[in-house]
């Protein structure tokens, strides 16, 4: 019989696992240690994350443009009864990593009919960006297809705890690393084909049960104190955010989520952004390009138990940062969710 303590157990092992394992000898016996759980119990308890639906993947996060790729947020406008039909002709692109109808949800501002209404992200590898975009537009023959690159990038970090997926207020639903400072992109590097093979391994998902920095080091020659060395310059250079398990939102009982936009002037965008980035129930907060159709320079990503939390959140985040004029784009049908891959263009 499953007890509340267990669920707390529970919870709190999928909350340390989503900020990620040390760079360690057996990382998984040293996070066990912190919740008086042994390696085997810890090795046993994500098996059943995933066997439950919780857990998607447990592997590496990359910051793309710092391995060289360019990432964009592109959006169109489609007929209803004909969404289901394009997102399927959308979603076997690899560099489409998401993929969502969205749907306005009514707040105390008037909204435009012609919202766009299919929104996905597009990440390829910088010299096949431009082409991969133009095959896109193609599939979507005469359709707008809006493209919003980030400016700025304030905050992204999805870690979710699951404790706290039925709490009404937002203000401390998310966990963070505090890791809000404004985050200025920095050129890519370049790696050696050995450093990339390390990328594709890490990206994949690994075995809990085996010891992840030993397989990658019988695959790449390398010894594990060099793959160590690698991770550890990795992440304190931001190219690898963290090493963890990736979940379900829905699942551990975050049931809605968002994307809520806001226009607001240049000279006030900063500002603005500082302080979304400072609340934790936001997981990822940008400046984006805008287009005269679609005039929202900033983004910010919300999940919540339910659509009515999100809609209380977003009036009190709107009051207290003086932000008048915005829009609640709630999803409604998810079609796509994955990591992107790197360093796999040529591999068949």
């Amino acid at each position: 019989m499953i007890t509340e303590k267990d669920d707390n157990i529970d919870n709190l092992l999928l909350l340390t696992l989503q900020e990620g394992i040390p760079f360690v000898p057996h990382p998984l016996a040293a996070i066990g240690a912190k919740l008086g759980l042994s390696e085997e119990d810890v090795i046993k308890k994500i098996q059943y994350f995933f066997e439950s639906g919780k857990a998607r993947r447990f592997g590496a996060v990359f910051n793309s443009q710092q391995l060289g790729y360019k990432s964009t947020l592109c959006g169109v406008r489609l007929e209803p009864e004909n969404i289901d039909k394009i997102a399927a002709s959308l979603t076997p692109y690899k560099s489409i990593t998401h993929c969502y109808r969205r749907e306005c949800l009514p707040v105390k501002v008037s909204t435009d009919i012609s919202l766009p209404n299919l929104w996905f992200t597009v990440t390829a590898r910088g010299d096949l960006y431009e082409k991969e975009l133009a095959s896109i537009k193609q599939t979507l023959s005469k359709k707008t297809l809006l493209v919003l690159p980030a400016k700025r990038r304030f905050k992204i970090q999805v870690i979710l705890d699951p404790r706290l997926s039925h709490q009404k207020a937002l203000a401390s639903l998310h966990h963070s690393f505090n890791s809000n400072a404004l985050r200025i992109d920095t050129p890519a590097l370049v790696l050696n084909e050995t450093e990339k093979e390390v990328v594709r391994q890490l990206q994949d998902n690994l075995s809990p049960a085996t010891d992840p920095i030993k397989a990658i080091a019988r695959k790449t020659g390398l010894n594990p104190m060099e793959i160590v060395r690698l991770l550890i310059k990795w992440k304190e250079t931001g190219v690898l955010r963290r090493i963890g398990l990736i979940l379900y939102h829905q699942k551990i009982g975050f049931k809605a989520n968002a994307m809520c936009v806001w226009k607001v002037p240049e000279a006030k965008v900063e500002q603005a952004g500082r302080h979304l980035a400072d609340i934790d129930s936001i997981t990822h907060c940008y400046e984006r390009l805008f287009t005269e159709s679609f005039p929202y320079n900033l983004y910010a990503m919300v999940h919540a138990g339910d659509e009515e939390t999100i809609r209380s959140f977003f009036q009190e985040v709107s009051a207290e940062t003086g932000l008048t004029d915005g829009l609640i784009l709630v999803s409604v049908r998810e079609y796509k969710k994955t990591s992107p891959r790197f360093f796999c263009e040529d591999i068949v």
